[in-house]
């Protein structure tokens, strides 16, 4: 698997989140006119919420050793490894 640098997957990560919650509001307001295209609307803003997760999983990894890191987006070492993470 290809290493993506973390600053990206950060980036690519919020950029889903805030795509996913657009789609689940805009449809959301689509329900109100017609049930069906509202429902579509809503389940692609929760697809797309389901990628960004397995996004992050698959990719916010240590470059160094590998292994997931939990918490937060910007951190300078891993927690893991003990390594700097730019």
């Amino acid at each position: 698997m290809k290493n993506i640098p973390l600053k990206k997957v950060a980036k690519i990560s919020i950029i889903l989140y805030i795509s996913g919650f657009a789609l689940i509001l805009i449809g959301c307001g689509i329900g109100a006119a017609s049930l069906v295209a509202g429902l579509l609307v809503i389940i692609a803003g929760l697809l797309v919420l389901i990628g960004a997760i397995i996004f992050i999983i698959l990719f916010y990894r240590c470059p160094h050793c590998g292994s997931f890191l939990r918490t937060r987006f910007y951190r300078t070492y891993c927690p893991f490894c003990g390594k700097y993470i730019e």
